[in-house]
C-alpha cells in the first residue's frame, strides 16, 4: 500500500489524519484555514462536498508536496464521482 493511502482515501480521511498527526484539534486546524470548526467535522464525516475548495485552503498549510498533490487528487476524485452520480440518477 502507498504510503499516501495511509494518510486516507477520501478527503475526510485525509483531514482527519493529518489533523491528528500534527496534533490538532477540528478548532484549531479550523482556526489556521479561517473556517469553523463544524466545516472541518463535516469534511472528516464526509457530509460536506466542498473538498475542492477545502483542499485549495489546506494546501497553504501543509508544507509537503506530495500530501498536497494527493489531497487535491482526492478532491478531484470526489467531485468526478459526485458528478458521475447526479448524471446516473438523471438517466433513472
Amino acid at each position: 500500500m502507498s504510503s499516501m493511502y495511509k494518510m486516507g482515501r477520501t478527503v475526510g480521511e485525509f483531514t482527519k489524519r493529518y489533523r491528528e498527526t500534527n496534533s490538532l484539534t477540528q478548532g484549531d486546524l479550523a482556526h489556521k484555514l479561517g473556517v469553523h470548526a463544524q466545516y472541518v467535522s463535516n469534511i472528516e464525516r464526509g457530509t460536506h462536498k466542498g473538498a475542492i475548495a477545502f483542499a485549495k485552503s489546506f494546501s497553504k498549510i501543509i508544507k509537503d508536496k506530495k500530501l498536497t498533490t494527493h489531497l487535491y487528487n482526492l478532491a478531484i476524485d470526489e467531485k468526478i464521482d459526485g458528478l458521475v452520480d447526479r448524471m446516473e440518477k438523471k438517466d433513472d
